[in-house]
């Protein structure tokens, strides 16, 4: 699940990079937590995930799937 969960986080930060989201962009729970994290970075958007970032986001995003 992880592995899953990390390559579409990969994927979406990727699009997010590429074309970042205005106010009415997506709202899925992946684009939320890519959107939280570069705004309280304030920075432009590294090459990858920050490996931490990315490990905590699997797991919250993992624990919102199966409470849900």
């Amino acid at each position: 699940m992880d592995k899953n969960i990390g390559a579409e986080l990969d994927n979406r930060y990727e699009t997010y990079k590429a074309n970042p989201p205005n106010i009415s962009a997506s709202k899925s729970a992946i684009d939320l937590v890519i959107q939280a994290y570069m705004t309280s970075r304030q920075q432009p958007p590294p090459a990858k995930l920050d490996p931490e970032f990315r490990a905590v986001a699997i797991r919250q995003i993992r624990l919102f799937i199966f409470a849900g």
